[in-house]
């Protein structure tokens, strides 16, 4: 396992563009584990958070931890019966 700050400098891209990920619980860490890129690329962030135990309001907190000027797009919601969830965040 690794993080996305230690793949960008280990492949020293000269740019990242966006962020994408579903990968069940685990996106709030993805978030922490990517500051330094979100800071210093500011790229686009799609995360996937249809299913628990994926929580979008601390995948939010993290990414505006990170850097402050993102904005949140909700994405589609899913109705399971006894919860309104989203599908997907986006962050621009």
């Amino acid at each position: 396992m690794t993080t996305i700050d230690k793949i960008v400098k280990e492949l020293g891209l000269p740019r990242v563009d966006i962020i994408k990920a579903d990968i069940k619980g685990a996106g709030t860490r993805k978030i922490k584990g990517a500051g330094q890129t979100l800071r210093a690329y500011h790229p686009r962030i799609v995360i996937s958070t249809e299913e628990p135990p994926e929580n979008p309001g601390e995948i939010h907190d993290a990414v505006l931890r990170a850097d402050p000027s993102y904005k949140l797009h909700a994405g589609p919601c899913l109705f399971t019966g006894d919860e309104i969830r989203n599908d997907t965040l986006f962050f621009q």
